[in-house]
């Protein structure tokens, strides 16, 4: 991602799996907590945000999946999830389209005071898009929440041997949150039978979890 001009943000990459692409969103699994002192009571909050490498011209469709471990300091917070996926140009300057628009895709379900999984998306239809070789696919995570001061945590990492379950909200280990793509993404630097070039070395479709990506920053 040397070429990336996107600054504060993390490397998303995949490989092609079974049953969908699983995007992993950084190389250590880590607790990232961070307060906010809000003007308002009630807002939207954007957190995190990851930018993948460069993908073959191809049309984005079909349904994504979401799933991290998140919580919420006190339950006067009211911390409940928002997502949005946008595709960018390869040198983030121009928004090409949005996926989903900023919005609750999940189950609605308020944050729990410990780290625990949380559904951000569940087989979400994206507004179908044909991009052009070297766009970038651009997640962006976050909540709406009620208190005017609120202390949030997010879990995320890709050291565990296991990914936290779909569609699922009561994992508490620190397994590995991901983005799912059902249908294929083709990045741009490609060989032979579908093998995709993952940070400079190459990754057979047949494993199950591509190479780790490396955390930029939040």
């Amino acid at each position: 991602m040397a070429d990336t001009k996107l600054s504060a943000l993390a490397a998303l990459t995949g490989a092609n799996v079974a049953d969908g692409d699983l995007f992993y969103v950084d190389d250590i699994s880590v607790t990232t907590s961070k307060s906010i002192t809000a003007a308002v009571a009630v807002q939207d909050l954007l957190f995190l945000q990851y930018i993948s490498d460069t993908q073959a011209a191809q049309t984005l469709e079909g349904p994504i999946s979401i799933q991290m471990r998140t919580a919420e300091a006190l339950v006067t917070a009211d911390a409940i999830c928002r997502m949005a996926l946008k595709v960018v140009s390869e040198d983030g300057a121009t928004v090409r389209a949005t996926l989903l628009a900023f919005a609750d895709f999940g189950s609605g379900t308020e944050w729990n005071t410990s780290l625990r999984n949380q559904i951000f998306a569940f087989q979400d239809q994206v507004t179908s898009y044909t991009c052009i070789l070297g766009d970038r696919l651009l997640l962006e995570l976050g909540c709406n929440h009620a208190a005017a001061a609120v202390s949030l945590s997010v879990s995320h990492g890709d050291d565990n041997a296991n990914d936290l379950t779909e569609n699922q909200e009561t994992d508490t280990t620190a397994l590995n949150p991901y983005l799912k793509f059902y249908k294929r993404v083709t990045f741009q630097a490609t060989l032979g039978n579908d093998i995709i070039a993952l940070a400079g070395s190459y990754q057979s479709p047949t494993r199950t979890r591509p190479q780790p990506a490396r955390m930029i920053g939040y």
